[in-house]
């Protein structure tokens, strides 16, 4: 953390009269440091001006979905969970649903896992209504009682969390989006019930599982991502073998 830079960003929202935390990380991580103090002045006046213009626009409409997205990507749960705001923005008729985009904006849940858990908890047929299609919930409702699930983790970091997948190779995957510094990707697998899924979701073509890591029934293995993801290849290979040597000795002895 750059503490100077703290320091002059809490005297620039005394100044400037705005909430000047919600700063996108390469903002904070690369843009300020290049630039001279001035600069940082003027961007810290315009940043002021923008916040104001968000807010009146918020206080007109009631709409905390446009509000959220206003900070944008890498911002957006912080102003959803830790905000100045965030008590208004629960009292928001689309708070659920603007919810959703947060959850698909972020890369990862990780850092804000107990708040989202929470808001799960509260909301979670309201969750299963509004986030997911019609589509998504048919998958969630043929799912197998119990149903295999996979996630991807950086040993020894967030190995139990709230997203996983049906899918090993986006398990396998996703540790290298999330790591900062070296990936140590890992892969667990585990069974759960359908029933205790808060939400399936297929649009970023994931097939993610959300679901409280407590209601997890069993750890299956665990095992570095390439081996794991290896091991599934090669057995889908021999299932499909198998598959294609019933048919065709069905075939075979029809023709016979």
């Amino acid at each position: 953390m750059n503490w100077e830079l703290e320091k002059e960003l809490y005297e620039a929202g005394k100044r400037y009269k705005y909430w000047p935390y919600a700063i996108e990380t390469f903002e904070y991580n690369i843009s300020l440091p290049c630039i001279t103090a001035e600069k940082r002045q003027e961007f810290y006046a315009q940043k002021a001006e923008l916040q104001r213009e968000a807010l009146r626009y918020f206080e007109e409409t009631k709409h905390c979905g446009s509000f959220v997205s206003f900070f944008g990507s890498q911002c957006s749960t912080l102003i959803f969970f830790n905000s100045p705001w965030k008590r208004r923005l629960k009292a928001c008729s689309d708070y659920v649903r603007a919810a959703a985009g947060v959850w698909r904006m972020v890369d990862t849940s990780w850092a804000y896992r107990r708040q989202w858990l929470s808001f799960f908890n509260r909301h979670k047929e309201e969750v299963r209504k509004s986030w997911m299609t019609e589509k998504e919930l048919s998958v969630l409702h043929s799912l197998s009682k119990p149903f295999t699930l996979y996630r991807g983790y950086n040993k020894p970091h967030a190995k139990m969390g709230l997203s996983w997948t049906l899918d090993i190779r986006v398990a396998a995957k996703s540790p290298h989006f999330r790591a900062h510094g070296k990936a140590n990707p890992w892969i667990i697998a585990a069974i759960a019930n359908p029933e205790d899924v808060i939400a399936y979701l297929d649009g970023r073509q994931e097939r993610e599982i959300i679901i409280d890591p407590k209601r997890i029934l069993k750890i299956i293995r665990q095992e570095r991502a390439e081996e794991a993801v290896h091991k599934d290849g090669n057995k889908a290979r021999t299932d499909l073998l198998r598959l294609l040597s019933i048919r065709y000795a069905k075939e075979h002895s029809k023709a016979s």
